[in-house]
């Protein structure tokens, strides 16, 4: 799950000392698309970032001996503190997450 988290965009990024802002280099730029594109199933950049950390989280919880939904909860308060309230996401695969898409 960790290689599967897509980050905030400064850490893609370099840091320019002189006019004191990060700016994208090739190598970020390839890097910040292709975890994007890790999650195609989502239509938007944002749902793919909460996701990405969601699944993160839920790792998280589950390597700390949670169960499945004490993961999810864990998770869900993770979130909050990163994005504010939002709705409830299931646990679930990506391919079930593709197949409710297309329903």
């Amino acid at each position: 799950p960790l290689l599967g988290v897509i980050l905030p965009i400064e850490y893609y990024q370099v840091w320019d000392a002189r006019a004191r802002v990060y700016l994208w280099d090739d190598y970020g730029w390839r890097a910040y698309v292709r975890d994007l594109s890790n999650y195609p199933e989502f239509e938007n950049h944002e749902r793919r970032v909460r996701h990405s950390r969601f699944v993160f989280y839920c790792a998280d919880g589950c390597a700390m001996g949670f169960s499945k939904e004490q993961a999810e909860r864990y998770a869900a308060k993770k979130l909050e503190g990163e994005f504010g309230a939002q709705r409830r996401f299931r646990f679930a695969e990506r391919a079930n997450v593709a197949r409710e898409r297309r329903t």
